[in-house]
């Protein structure tokens, strides 16, 4: 059975207005709108059969799902950091829920949304990262613009930097020069 994974964000970025759907990573995204009592939401399709079954599982329509609840949640992860790269907007995960396609709930009254053409100008150049690596510096770089404190912000920006750069004594050096 087809079931979805709904999770609500909070962010700075102008989300669609209008229910949309996003081809991301050999998977279907479906954004959908702020409303009374919602938060603007990323939706996922899964079946949750248990052991692992083929990433190319479709259904009846032809739309690509992922096999279990943890996938759905990867691809989820994966999209926010990648388009939080890629506009330079926070996108913090609130509230989560499975079941049918439906926007997460909301405890706070909307603030209005913005026009689709945004999205359709960054669905066209989102990246899609092969390695690990890339996949934890768009992590840590979401994370990092999404938080609220100044030397959190530096130290995840740091561990983006970690990744490339030598971390010995020279990094180590720097990072004590600059830090005030």
């Amino acid at each position: 059975m087809k079931r979805w994974l709904n999770v609500g964000v909070d962010t700075g970025l102008a989300w669609p207005r209008e229910p949309m759907v996003v081809p991301y990573a050999g998977r279907t995204i479906h954004l959908l709108p702020r409303g009374d009592g919602t938060l603007p939401t990323v939706s996922v399709a899964y079946d949750d059969l248990g052991p692992y079954v083929h990433p190319s599982l479709e259904d009846d329509t032809g739309e690509p799902r992922c096999a279990d609840r943890t996938e759905a949640h990867r691809v989820i992860k994966r999209f926010l950091s990648v388009l939080a790269w890629s506009t330079s907007y926070h996108i913090t995960e609130r509230n989560e829920d499975t079941g049918p396609l439906r926007a997460a709930l909301d405890y706070r009254p909307p603030n209005g949304g913005g026009p689709g053409h945004i999205f359709e100008f960054y669905m066209d150049c989102l990246p899609v990262p092969a390695d690990d690596n890339s996949r934890f510096a768009l992590a840590f770089y979401r994370d990092g613009l999404s938080a609220r404190s100044v030397p959190y912000q530096f130290l995840c920006f740091a561990k983006v930097l970690n990744l490339r750069l030598d971390n010995g004594p020279k990094q180590k050096a720097w990072i004590n020069a600059t830090l005030d």
